[in-house]
């Protein structure tokens, strides 16, 4: 018996401890730990409801429920589900409890002032796509205690308008939103508008407020960017173009974004597409001139700054026996893009034309000998470019002028000596734009003929 009796112990104990072990196991029940209403203050006109919703936090709470209660039930009374009844003029405090005591309050004032009459903010609105505006309404008299309207839009396609009176432009148009109290009502008109792709070109300046409305530039509530500054920078309302390229350009208002994209492109009279097999673009005309059949400036080679005639010397120039950055070959002999005076003055998309580039000249145009000029006409669009007759260090009382350009190359042999490319021979119908063949020495001033290539 004895032995029985220790062994109903031991079970009952070991079932003891299952339960206990069961029980710690178990995971507390979430709380409410915060409550908040739509509204912590409301006017009521005498004979109105209202509803006072419940925000619980956490939103995964075991408990959202609230027990309603008024201080004072003979100014508002409040139901089970949060409706408030106006019963007369005066003020009353409800009060919202959940069942871990949780408190939340919201001051009802009761009225029998109602509104006379009311204003919108604007009579007329100019909105982007994707952006909002809101309508403010001004009510009369100011302590009205039924300060609400109902909008409407005539046209949801192009506007829709909350409760709120918060206007989002949807697609280009025009859209009449209405506000109604009671049998009153006042209008106001949204001109609704999209940012416009534009394209513009390299080497150039302009404004936002060139290509946007004033509305929206000046609009504080907006702020513009784009989403990388290589082919152009922005700032303060102030556009740069660097290269061609294509930038999205953004208007954003809080979470809303309108969008465009500013395409930047080379000017078509700065370049002749002579349809070369590369794609390579060729500057209309020499860097300096005004038109095609002028010489323009003239550079040492690998300087990016004109100089006058009597500044071709040995001693002016940049690169000489004091900054030997081209006097041996191990860097190769074409030339640095930072001593490029086609990339410097033209735009990052620009360079001095190579060797290689010259011979594709050669192999897919045809030259006409001109009074002061060559003809390079392409043999596949027919298109031409003008080279125009021109003089060593831009000095023209030289017996023997030349048609032709530096060209991005060293002559290997001598390492003073830079290529340049000349027509060859002169007055026959073998002519060729020669770029193997011809050498001067680096200080001397010649012109300069950009590229672009694709």
């Amino acid at each position: 018996m004895k032995k029985f009796c220790l062994s109903m112990m031991a079970v009952l104990s070991a079932l003891f401890c299952v339960s206990v072990s069961s029980c710690d196991d178990e995971e507390a029940p979430v709380l409410v730990n915060e409550i908040s209403f739509s509204s912590e203050s409301l006017t009521i006109l005498v004979g109105e409801t209202a509803v006072l919703n419940v925000v619980y936090t956490p939103d995964d709470a075991e408990n959202k429920s609230v027990v309603w209660t008024s201080d004072n039930e003979s100014v508002a009374t409040v139901s089970a589900d949060g409706t408030i009844t106006a019963i007369a003029e005066g003020t009353a405090t409800i009060t919202a409890t959940t069942d871990n005591d949780i408190k939340k309050t919201c001051k009802v004032t009761v009225s029998n002032v109602k509104v006379e009459s009311f204003k919108l903010s604007a009579s007329s609105l100019n909105v982007l796509v994707g952006l909002n505006k809101t309508i403010a309404v001004t009510y009369t008299p100011e302590d009205a205690a039924d300060k609400n309207v109902e909008w409407s839009s005539d046209n949801k396609s192009v506007a829709t308008v909350d409760e709120n009176g918060v206007v989002s432009a949807v697609a280009e148009g025009n859209a009449i939103i209405t506000a109604r109290h009671g049998e009153m009502k006042e209008t106001c008109i949204i001109n609704v508008s999209s940012l416009k792709d534009t394209t513009v070109y390299t080497k150039t300046t302009f404004k936002l407020s060139d290509f946007v409305n004033a509305d929206f530039v000046n609009d504080k509530n907006i702020t513009w960017s784009v989403n990388e500054e290589k082919a152009l920078t922005f700032k303060d309302g102030l556009f740069e173009t660097i290269r061609m390229g294509e930038v999205i350009l953004t208007a954003k208002d809080g979470d809303n974004e309108s969008k465009a994209k500013i395409i930047v492109t080379l000017d078509p009279s700065t370049y002749v597409d002579l349809g070369l097999p590369s794609g390579t673009l060729w500057g209309a005309y020499n860097i300096g001139a005004k038109v095609s059949e002028l010489a323009g400036s003239y550079f040492a080679w690998g300087e990016i700054e004109p100089k006058t005639y009597d500044k071709f010397t040995e001693e002016n120039y940049k690169y000489n026996s004091s900054n030997p950055k081209y006097d041996s070959n191990k860097d190769g002999v074409y030339l640095k893009i930072e001593d490029d005076a086609a990339h410097a003055i033209l735009g990052e998309d620009w360079q001095i034309p190579t060797q290689s580039d010259v011979k594709e000249i050669n192999e897919n145009c045809k030259f006409i000998k001109m009074d002061g000029y060559w003809e390079v006409i392409s043999k596949n669009n027919g298109n031409k470019m003008i080279i125009p007759v021109t003089y060593i260090n831009g000095y023209p009382d030289q017996e023997h002028p030349y048609y032709g350009f530096w060209i991005g190359e060293l002559w290997s042999k001598d390492m003073s000596e830079a290529r340049y490319a000349d027509m060859h021979p002169w007055d026959t119908s073998t002519s060729f734009l020669d770029a193997e063949n011809v050498t001067r020495k680096r200080y001397y001033g010649l012109n300069v003929r950009g590229i672009v290539k694709k």
